[in-house]
C-alpha cells in the first residue's frame, strides 16, 4: 500500500478539532524530508526534523518546497531516534542508534533486561547545536 501523504510535515492550529485543514505543509524535493522525529526551538523559532540520514533545521514557519536553513549530515546524526531541544542555550540533543547489535530501547525482556544486550556499541547521545551546519 502506497504512503499517500508522502514525505511531508503537517502543521494545524492548535485549536483544531474535526476535519481541519492545515495551516502549512512543508514537502518537496528541496526539503529533504523523511521525517521520523521533530521538534521545536521557540526561542530561535526553529522547527528541527531528523531523518534521511540527518538532522535538518527549518525556519518554525517554513512552508512548500522550503529548503533547510542548515543540515547536519553524516554518521552521527544519521540513525537518531530521540530528539529534543535545550532552546535556551540553542542545542539539539539526540539519542542515536548508530547500527550495529540490538536495538536502541527495544528488546525483548520489558524494562528489567540487561540494558547491555538492547545497545550497540555505537549508540550514543549527541549534542549540536542549532546553528551548525554539515558533517557532525
Amino acid at each position: 500500500m502506497a504512503n499517500d501523504t508522502g514525505h511531508n510535515i503537517t502543521v494545524f492550529p492548535i485549536d483544531a478539532n474535526g476535519d481541519v485543514a492545515p495551516i502549512r505543509v512543508l514537502q518537496g524535493p528541496d526539503t529533504g524530508l523523511r521525517p521520523q522525529r521533530l521538534t521545536l526551538d521557540p526561542v530561535h523559532d526553529l522547527l528541527i526534523v531528523s531523518g534521511n540520514k540527518g538532522i535538518r533545521i527549518f525556519d518554525r514557519k517554513a512552508n512548500g518546497n522550503t529548503k533547510p536553513l542548515r543540515t547536519i549530515t553524516g554518521s552521527p546524526a544519521a540513525g537518531t531516534v530521540i530528539m529534543t531541544t535545550y532552546p535556551p542555550k540553542g542545542m539539539i540533543v539526540a539519542a542515536v542508534h548508530d547500527g550495529g547489535g540490538g536495538e536502541f530501547g527495544g528488546g525483548e525482556g520489558g524494562g528489567g533486561a540487561d540494558l547491555s544486550s538492547r545497545f550497540a556499541a555505537q549508540d550514543y547521545i549527541g549534542v549540536w547545536s542549532v546553528f551548525d551546519d554539515g558533517p557532525a
